[in-house]
């Protein structure tokens, strides 16, 4: 399956092993580089051959500045000024869900957060890795796994390329990203922990309520399988939109 940018995400660890995209972001990369030492001498030819004798990699990652979406850059600014080691983890994902992962370390070179007249607050960030970078190809760990989506129905989704990773027992914020129709809006969890009972706007906190009652905007459905876990489920009865850049927090 093609991989689109929309479904790869930047997270940092925030704090206790708990990781979380940077705000809004829109382009991310890492760049692995290879230090080269020649091999060759005057008696091997005219072509000169090397080895690798070290690896290194870097990271960069840019988009929208927010103030209540996501890890903030002025949580990143002060990281970068108190010198941490940041772990991070890039993760692309298909429309089967399986994954390539990047893990590893780095420290915080650069943030620029660039402002003009009627425009929005745009940030990059670049950075440093330190010591080993780790590839894998695998399906998401269901246990912290979160499922994510919008579509244009109330049915059972099938797409499970959207997610983040973090504790499913805690509140959870789902960027969704700003809308131009109304759609169905899906989040799904491992089965386990208690299940959501309330959710928020979180640009219009006022805009709240219920999940699972009758009447309410969210309905419950447990369980649902994928991969062959189970899964609890909410997703929107009818076609909503919130304020924009729609980000729900379920609690």
């Amino acid at each position: 399956m093609i991989v689109k940018g929309q479904d790869a995400v930047f997270n940092v660890d925030t704090g206790g092993g708990i990781f979380q995209p940077i705000c809004c972001a829109r382009n991310i990369s890492v760049v692995t580089n290879a230090d080269l030492g020649e091999t060759s001498t005057l008696g091997t030819g005219i072509w000169k051959t090397y080895k690798s004798l070290k690896m290194s990699f870097s990271l960069s990652a840019g988009g929208l500045v927010s103030f209540d979406m996501n890890y903030s850059i002025a949580e990143l600014r002060q990281r970068q000024i108190n010198g941490d080691s940041i772990a991070f983890q890039f993760l692309a994902h298909d429309k089967n869900g399986l994954q390539e992962q990047y893990t590893g370390n780095f420290i915080i070179t650069s943030i620029s957060t660039p402002a003009s007249y009627n425009a929005s607050v745009e940030y990059s960030m670049e950075g440093q890795g330190t010591g080993s970078l780790t590839v894998t190809q695998a399906a998401p760990s269901a246990t912290n796994t979160i499922y994510y989506g919008l579509q244009a129905t109330n049915a059972t989704p099938t797409d499970f390329s959207k997610s983040i990773t973090g504790d499913p027992a805690q509140a959870i914020t789902i960027n969704y990203g700003a809308q131009h129709t109304a759609q169905f809006f899906w989040m799904a969890h491992i089965a386990g922990p208690t299940a959501k009972t309330k959710w928020q706007d979180n640009n219009e906190p006022g805009n709240s309520g219920n999940i699972g009652g009758a009447s309410d905007l969210y309905e419950v459905r447990t369980p649902i399988k994928i991969s062959t876990i189970d899964y609890i489920l909410y997703i929107t009865r009818y076609a909503t939109s919130f304020a924009d850049p729609d980000s729900v927090k379920y609690f």
